[in-house]
């Protein structure tokens, strides 16, 4: 993120800049996550609550691996057609969808016109990852299917879908920034949550290792080849202060793809760092790169 301007700053509780000491001293300090160097020597700073939960965290994800390209898809283009088949081809190895004449999930064809294809492509422009972003109201959208026991998130929404990698790609950080793509694109169009239908493992995962605020916001049921539940992270600055608290150079990573004026208007969380800090978690992102079957 660039340096703030004054009119850049907000009045509330959150900071829109991550360099300027004084701009952070104005700010209260259980909102700032400040882990540069000379303010943690100085015991003047650091986490703004102690971390009491030894489990290790995620950190700050790999860039993604020279010669691959994250492509947002509009369109059902030569490029789409490539995402489909590769979500089927893995979905049919899983045994999450029913087998289909055009290589299609077909469970899931009914939200093309109110999705985007997040899909990562190698140098040779073969797919090696892929999200689906779908968008509308909770009963018109795969989540829907779903009964569900949690009304605090209201219309639109968000759901990210056909979560799928190649074998080749695994512990690259292919799904992460697929995730975190799909994340900043649900946020800045307006949605005011991001749904998932995911495993329980995967729900623990984000919970424990990346201490994202997730949440089962309806019954569980089979589906698509498992026991599904549906899951909710609400798009309000204040649910990822434990995330930044937590797991603070990950939830830095994740802002950065954010403008500082969207940073300051959504009152997000803001981490203050000297220098990044690499992917901590290479275990917990092997897990993560697992298809979902939705």
């Amino acid at each position: 993120m660039s340096d703030a301007t004054a009119s850049e700053i907000p009045t509330d509780d959150v900071i829109v800049d991550v360099t300027d000491a004084a701009i952070a001293r104005m700010h209260a300090d259980d909102l700032i996550i400040d882990l540069r160097d000379h303010v943690v020597a100085g015991g003047k700073g650091g986490l703004a609550r102690p971390e009491t939960d030894d489990r290790p965290k995620s950190g700050r994800p790999l860039d993604l691996v020279e010669g691959l390209e994250l492509a947002v898809l509009e369109e059902e283009d030569e490029r789409w057609e490539k995402a489909e088949r590769f979500v089927y081809d893995t979905y049919c190895e899983m045994g999450y969808c029913r087998p289909s004449d055009r290589f299609r999930v077909e469970e899931l064809q009914q939200w093309n016109e109110h999705s985007r294809f997040h899909v990562v492509f190698d140098e040779d422009e073969q797919v090696v990852g892929t999200a689906r972003h779908i968008w509308g109201n909770y009963d018109k959208l795969p989540v829907g299917q779903f009964t569900r026991t949690d009304f605090i998130d209201h219309d639109p929404i968000s759901e990210l879908s056909s979560l799928a990698v190649a074998p080749t790609a695994r512990g690259l950080g292919t799904v992460v920034h697929l995730c975190r793509s799909v994340f900043v694109e649900a946020w800045q169009g307006g949605a005011n949550s991001l749904m998932f239908l995911i495993d329980d493992w995967m729900v623990k995962l984000l919970a424990d290792s990346y201490v994202l605020p997730i949440r089962f916001v309806g019954e569980a049921h089979f589906h698509m080849g498992g026991d599904i539940s549906p899951t909710s992270m609400t798009f309000t600055g204040q649910e990822f202060l434990d995330t930044a608290r937590r797991n603070p150079h990950y939830w830095r990573w994740m802002t950065e793809a954010f403008t500082p004026q969207q940073v300051a208007d959504w009152g997000l969380p803001i981490v203050l760092v000297d220098e990044p800090a690499t992917a901590a978690m290479k275990p917990a992102m092997n897990q993560v790169e697992q298809p979902t079957p939705s």
